[in-house]
């Protein structure tokens, strides 16, 4: 009754002899009991039997075959339409022969696909594009995400099937619904750009003790700023020299503020911090297990976190020679690759450098590879020291004495001969030491209004015994020094007797001195 039961379930009810079932199966089954295990095709369907010769009812070598499993056209259907991915078999006329239910419900639609074309799905708008159709023409398997008309995204893979003789006869598509991982991956993408302009602000806001706009008065820096604002419109490579604390990373910001990449992250790099073990990890990220110790998930580095933006090379002339040449080898390709990962990163930054090295310097092949040094500097800017642009001093000054005044709740001023005394000073920390020479006051003065020998006092700032002694060890030349020392006269004597026409009388010069002086910015006069 089984194998009748068999026979009926498979529609096999017609099978008469051995033939049908196998062209050679009584040559295949050996003599005697031992059981043969060999696959037949009963109308287009395979099994797996065990095969035995018997005897039944006295007739000898009868052939029993016990059925061990089976995998019928409906048990097929029912493991295709328990798949929660969309699976699709296209015929060798790119028309679907089979489809499970789940490519229905993911179109949302109870109809049929079956006998349809690829390419007539695509015609009728069900499709925007079909990956099978490529797969057909180049044979060789395609992942593709393909979006239905309701706006569904399934990522497909397409897989060709040959026969024997190595034609290609079907095309077997497996799609999974990628439609929340792509509207994951844009607010993702929505986030990390909020994040970005975050961290631009927050970065301003940690510098709130430094300058956050170019403070000035003298012409040399008014040249420099118009230099700047003509080449904030093109991303050359900059840059800048000058000594430390003149205000190289203030121009830098500048230039970015002002150009298309100012949404974008500006993302300083002091090479003269990092640690030299430390540079590709800090530079270029590294992926999970890249090392001991590396973090789980791995680590963006500064040039991924630039990307869009512009990166700042602080002290670049800290910058080991090995590492020269990978920094280049990036300015070249615009492409790096993370610390224990060899897929290689696409980014898209503006390069701004600077170095507190003369020129001459850097132009040494011995400490500064050349080929780097002319990809960098396509726009070379010489940011002069303080004390050759004493006009930038009392708007310096003037901005940090509010900047401190609000920090620490004070009203300080500073009397005007200390303003002019300021003048004079040579100022070897450039901005930076004028910048803490003032909080010091602020913080430490008792009164609200500062004199010079408070100041000296405050700051040991040195008397002219002191500035003499200096000078002659610094050998500065008599006629700079006798230049000043006239200039401070002039000065001394106008705010004695509120006159230049006074002053002049008493120093015995002509008043139009005084006031080219003035002009030049030699002199600064508070009337």
């Amino acid at each position: 009754r089984s194998a009748d039961y068999f026979l009926k379930k498979n529609n096999l009810e017609d099978i008469k002899n051995t033939s049908q079932i196998h062209p050679k199966l009584t040559q295949e089954i050996p003599q005697g009991n031992k059981p043969h295990e060999i696959e037949i095709i009963l109308k287009k369907i395979k099994f797996r039997v065990t095969a035995y010769r018997v005897t039944y009812d006295d007739i000898k070598n009868c052939i029993l075959l016990q059925i061990n499993e089976n995998f019928t056209t409906a048990d097929f259907d029912d493991i295709l339409d328990n798949n929660g991915d969309a699976i699709a078999i296209f015929n060798r006329h790119t028309q679907m022969e089979k489809h499970n239910i789940a490519v229905q419900k993911l179109s949302d639609t109870d109809q049929t696909y079956i006998g349809e074309t690829a390419q007539g799905l695509i015609d009728k708008g069900l499709l925007k594009k079909a990956a099978c159709l490529e797969v057909f023409q180049k044979k060789t398997a395609k992942n593709m995400n393909v979006t239905y008309f309701n706006g569904i995204t399934l990522m497909y893979t397409s897989t060709p099937i040959f026969d024997r003789h190595g034609a290609l006869k079907r095309v077997i598509s497996t799609g999974r619904d990628i439609t929340k991982l792509i509207d994951l991956e844009n607010r993702l993408a929505k986030t990390e750009k909020i994040k970005n302009e975050y961290f631009c602000k927050l970065k301003k806001f940690d510098t709130v003790d430094d300058i956050a706009q170019p403070v000035y008065a003298s012409r040399e820096m008014q040249d420099i700023i118009n230099t700047c604002d003509k080449i904030s419109a093109v991303d050359s490579s900059v840059f800048l020299n000058g000594e430390t604390g003149v205000g190289k990373e203030v121009i830098a910001q500048y230039i970015h503020e002002n150009s298309h990449r100012k949404t974008k992250p500006f993302i300083p790099v002091n090479f003269g911090a990092i640690p030299e073990n430390l540079f590709e990890t800090e530079l270029f990220g590294y992926e999970e297990g890249a090392f001991t110790g590396a973090r789980k998930g791995g680590k963006r580095g500064l040039f991924e976190t630039a990307n869009g933006g512009t990166i700042f090379l602080d002290e670049i002339s800290e910058l080991p020679q090995n590492m020269q040449s990978k920094l280049l080898r990036v300015i070249q390709e615009k492409k790096f690759n993370r610390v224990g990962n060899n897929n290689r990163i696409s980014i898209d930054v503006r390069f701004i450098s600077a170095s507190n090295l003369h020129p001459k310097q850097l132009q040494d092949n011995t400490l500064f590879r050349q080929d780097l040094y002319y990809r960098l500097a396509t726009i070379p800017i010489n940011i002069p020291p303080l004390r050759e642009r004493i006009m930038d001093i009392p708007p310096l000054t003037d901005y940090f004495l509010n900047l401190f005044n609000k920090k620490y709740t004070r009203k300080i001023k500073f009397h005007k001969d200390l303003v002019n005394s300021l003048l004079g000073y040579d100022w070897r920390g450039n901005i930076r030491e004028l910048r803490n020479f003032i909080e010091r006051v602020v913080i430490l003065s008792d009164g609200d209004i500062i004199a010079l020998k408070e100041f000296r006092a405050l700051n040991k700032f040195p008397a002219i015994e002191d500035e003499i002694t200096d000078i002659a060890n610094h050998q500065i030349p008599l006629s700079k020094v006798v230049k000043k020392l006239k200039n401070d006269l002039i000065t001394t004597t106008c705010h004695n007797h509120q006159s230049i026409y006074k002053a002049a009388k008493i120093l015995k010069i002509a008043p139009s001195t005084i006031y080219r002086k003035i002009k030049k910015g030699e002199i600064l006069l508070d009337l």
